[in-house]
């Protein structure tokens, strides 16, 4: 199997790096990934360090924030609320943050590549379907295999009905 090898740019990794550092002054700065240990990041999933869920919560960020970026729309807020969420609720520790904010700007990266050539201006539909997302997001439900405890509840008796 081979695997393609991602390039991050330069201003990405230094984005990722700056928003992932304490907001308080006399916390402690997080260290800055060079691009090598960058990729070395990459080797490895995020599950491995953080979880699956978790994981795919910082992927759904990245992908939303990629999307609300192409749209032109405010995204950066969303990112360090990611962050702070993994640094003061979850207390994950230096090395993991650093993790999560290299594995954010890859798919934050790839995203909006991918968006940008399947969707190179951003329409009202896609935008609509940013901020609902965003929204969903931001109020801790997840838009993707997600259903309300009546759709669940109206899923269920369907299938046993059908049964």
């Amino acid at each position: 199997m081979h695997r393609a090898v991602l390039r991050l740019p330069c201003g990405l990794l230094i984005l990722a790096w700056l928003l992932s550092a304490p907001a308080g002054a006399t916390a402690q700065m997080l260290p800055r990934p060079s691009a090598a240990d960058a990729r070395e990041i990459l080797r490895t999933p995020l599950d491995a360090s953080i979880g699956r869920v978790e994981s795919l919560r910082v992927r759904r960020f990245a992908v939303l924030n990629g999307l609300l970026q192409h749209c032109g729309m405010s995204w950066d807020t969303h990112f360090a609320l990611l962050m702070g969420y993994h640094r003061i609720i979850s207390g994950r520790s230096p090395q993991d943050l650093v993790r999560i904010a290299v594995w954010y700007a890859a798919w934050h990266e790839a995203a909006t590549r991918i968006i940008a050539t399947f969707r190179p201006t951003c329409d009202n539909d896609l935008r609509r379907a940013a901020r609902e997302w965003a929204n969903a997001l931001g109020n801790g439900v997840s838009m993707e295999g997600s259903a309300t405890a009546e759709q669940a509840q109206q899923g269920s008796s369907s299938q046993a009905q059908s049964r």
